[in-house]
């Protein structure tokens, strides 16, 4: 049938009607089909003597029931006596009670109330015997009484788990001291009890550690003020005095007559008075405040102990500081917030943590340590460490900021990048301070600041070995010796933060690095000076000593010296050319390198060593090679003893004194008597005028005054080195206690000077000279205040 069509093509009348033929003929089919269905189904029940035996069942349980409806329907119980009549009451209040304990709607004290209420009305039906029905009936209910008391202990105890709120704990534990007898400790211990297992239920099921914390914290406030200030003590004596009134009681009295109010009130109060009896002497009082704090206590430990796992669990997964510093922030934050009494939070913090935190924080700060020693070693080895050996390339009063300590600015930006990566990290450790503080947990960052104290120590030292695989020969001990010098002149209040402010590690890093640089720099001198000091940079000068027309090339100008009784007489006035160029040689490498004033005295007495020691093996070696056929003239071989005087002089050793009388054996001892103390002097002179020259070689200087200096010599004597020139190294800064009694009395005459040169040129007036050129750019470029 095409709707829309008929709507198009009928009118309103002629729809109608087909609408009202359509429904009669429907009502007609539904009343056959309703007929033929009832009268089939009707055939099948009366077929079956099982569905009558049930309906005949039915029907007598519906007649008992209706018995039992004292109020309404049995007209016996109505009719009789008033013990009957009150039986029937008791009986329905037992079975409209029973059916409605237990509810969801339900309030536990509600419940037990009614329960309370239920056992006192079966124990008087069960001892009633005016109506055997009555009593039949009551016997009847007596094991679903007791399962219904079994029922609700069960779910008091159960749902008292997740019970956080104090009004809602009030509620429950008044009622299972009502229900089950408990005192004021049981009731304590079983709620503790049941808490720790709710933990225990939120860690199987993955809770957060702050979760855990607040639950605590909600735990531990229940008990305050439920136990401490006495409100449980206190609802459960209001219950027992009838100050409660229980709702599933006021609804069973809403619909029902006076009377039967009445017999519910005097029997609720024989069930009040006997609660009383039976909670008399359990929890009269509220419990020591120090017998709750120890069973708190133990509770915490015991609770702590099960979480610490979370927590170390949990610490696995972190991967850098700032996530334990975070972790530590919001449990430090819920835990000095609201935190009770009764429990203390220090105690928490200190069992739930334990050593998982710091353990872990150590583990990701040396990673962190270790990750930095990574990036500054490969930056190390790919940057030029050396200053620009032309300073003054460029017309400037200004040179390279760097090149007085003998470094690059390259070399000095990575380190100071590194300090910086540290100082960063240091910061971190400084957070973990400020978040303990609050608890007073000095440990952790103390431990910490050890731990990074004791691994910056490390990694200090480490890179002062960095460049061990560097190519052999003098690089290795120079970027050796320039590295440490970088960390040398880094910032003295940093390095003192890093170290944790600890003077025995400052100190024995300024004893290291200083002990660093001093043999690295000798190592790198004994090397340029093997480089320099060889057979073949000698062999012209060894090889004259076979005399003949080699001799020409010691062939000098003497001094022509008048004696009185011997007349004149030629001495040795200067070094040979060879060793000359040998030295300044050496010294031209190390200033070259921009170490040759950062050499100390130690450094420079070790190098002396060396020198003479390669300058007495060449020579002796020669000299003996040719003693027994010496055919040098007496005046070659006096400028050979001259030689080796002078290199002795001002490289002193035994050996060389050695060489000196193998050679003196060669000639004349009349000769020798004789002009020994003229080449004393010449020595004595030719040293005081080279030792500006080779003052970055020479240990000890001559002053001017002990030598008598020709009248030619007394315009330059001004050049002579300062005996009083401090040494080049400088201590870190502000480690200067650290120095032994000798270098403290020598800085202390330096503090008067302004330019920190001569001290001699307070109290003289200035005047142009080298010295005084000298002495201020030692003091201004090249750091000449330093130790």
């Amino acid at each position: 049938m095409d709707v829309d069509r008929l709507m198009r093509d009928l009118s309103v009348e002629q729809l109608e009607n087909i609408q009202q033929n359509l429904e009669k003929e429907m009502e007609g089919k539904r009343e056959s089909l309703r007929e033929m269905v009832g009268r089939r189904y009707r055939d099948v029940l009366e077929a079956s003597s099982e569905v009558r035996h049930v309906c005949s069942l039915a029907d007598k349980l519906a007649s008992d029931i209706a018995n039992t409806r004292v109020g309404y329907q049995s007209t016996h119980v109505r009719t009789g006596g008033r013990e009957e009549q009150k039986a029937g009451e008791h009986l329905y209040a037992v079975n409209y009670l029973v059916s409605s304990i237990g509810g969801d709607s339900g309030e536990p004290l509600d419940d037990v109330v009614a329960l309370c209420m239920v056992e006192h009305l079966q124990k008087q039906l069960i001892s009633n015997h005016s109506s055997p029905m009555i009593h039949k009936n009551a016997r009847a209910l007596t094991n679903r009484i007791v399962a219904t008391r079994s029922e609700l202990e069960f779910q008091n105890c159960s749902t008292l788990l997740d019970i956080s709120r104090s009004d809602w704990a009030t509620n429950q534990l008044a009622a299972i001291a009502l229900l089950q007898g408990k005192d004021i400790s049981q009731l304590l211990e079983l709620y503790l009890e049941k808490r720790f297992e709710h933990v225990t239920h939120l860690i199987e099921d993955s809770a957060t550690i702050l979760n855990i914390v607040d639950e605590m914290k909600k735990t531990l406030a229940v008990v305050e003020e439920l136990f401490v200030h006495g409100e449980l003590i206190h609802a459960i004596h209001s219950v027992c005095n009838g100050q409660y009134k229980c709702e599933l009681i006021r609804e069973m009295c809403a619909d029902q007559a006076y009377s039967f109010e009445k017999t519910i009130n005097e029997d609720m109060d024989r069930v009040w008075r006997h609660l009383r009896e039976k909670l008399s002497g359990r929890g009269a009082g509220t419990l020591p405040s120090q017998l709750v704090g120890e069973k708190c206590a133990a509770w915490i430990e015991k609770t702590c102990a099960v979480t610490h796992k979370l927590v170390a669990e949990v610490c696995e997964y972190f991967d850098n500081l700032d996530q334990i510093i975070d972790l530590l922030q919001a449990i430090t934050a819920s835990l000095k917030q609201d935190w009770p009494r009764i429990g203390s939070n220090r105690s928490v913090y200190d069992k739930l943590l334990q050593t998982a935190v710091v353990d872990k924080a150590k583990i990701l700060l040396i990673q962190m340590i270790e990750s930095i020693e990574l990036f500054a070693k490969k930056r190390f080895e790919s940057t030029s460490d050396g200053p620009q050996t032309a300073i003054f390339d460029e017309r400037t009063y200004h040179p390279d900021s760097q090149s007085h300590i003998g470094i690059s600015t390259q070399l000095y930006n990575c380190v100071k990048t590194l300090w910086e990566s540290l100082e960063q990290t240091n910061e971190k450790c400084a957070q973990f301070e400020t978040i303990c503080t609050p608890m007073a947990d000095m440990a952790t960052s103390n431990a910490l600041k050890e731990t990074m104290a004791t691994n910056v120590l490390q990694l200090l030292l480490r890179l002062c070995e960095l460049h061990s695989d560097k190519q052999e020969g003098s690089a290795r001990f120079l970027a050796r010796a320039r590295l440490a010098l970088a960390l040398v002149h880094s910032e003295s209040t940093l390095i003192c933060k890093l170290l944790d402010k600890d003077s025995q590690r400052i100190t024995s890093l300024n004893q290291r690095l200083h002990s660093i640089i001093e043999k690295n720099l000798g190592d790198f001198c004994e090397v340029v000076v093997d480089e320099h000091i060889t057979v073949a940079s000698l062999s012209e000068y060894l090889e004259s000593f076979e005399g003949g027309m080699y001799a020409l090339r010691l062939v000098m100008e003497f001094q022509t010296v008048d004696l009185p009784d011997v007349g004149e007489v030629t001495v040795p006035i200067a070094l040979s050319p060879p060793l000359q160029s040998i030295l300044f040689d050496i010294s031209s490498c190390l200033a070259e390198a921009s170490v040759a004033h950062l050499l100390t005295k130690k450094i420079r007495k070790r190098l002396d060593e060396h020198v003479s020691h390669r300058m007495a093996q060449l020579i002796g070696e020669r000299v003996e090679e040719l003693k027994d056929s010496w055919h040098l003239p007496s005046r070659s071989t006096l400028q050979v003893l001259f030689d080796c005087q002078l290199i002795g002089a001002m490289f002193p050793s035994e050996r060389m004194r050695s060489v000196c009388s193998s050679i003196e054996s060669h000639l004349d001892p009349f000769d020798v008597s004789l002009l020994s103390p003229l080449l004393a002097a010449n020595v004595k002179l030719v040293y005081t005028r080279t030792q500006v020259l080779f003052s970055c070689l020479v240990a000890d200087t001559l002053s001017s005054k002990e030598v008598q200096l020709p009248q030619s010599f007394s315009k330059i004597q001004d050049v002579s080195v300062h005996i009083e020139q401090p040494s080049r190294i400088p201590m870190v800064p502000r480690l200067d206690r650290t120095m032994n009694g000798d270098k403290k009395n020598g800085g202390a005459r330096l503090k008067n000077n302004k330019y920190l040169a001569n001290p001699q040129q307070g109290s003289s007036k200035s005047t142009p000279s080298l010295s005084a050129f000298y002495d201020r750019i030692s003091s201004s470029w090249f750091g000449g205040a330093n130790n």
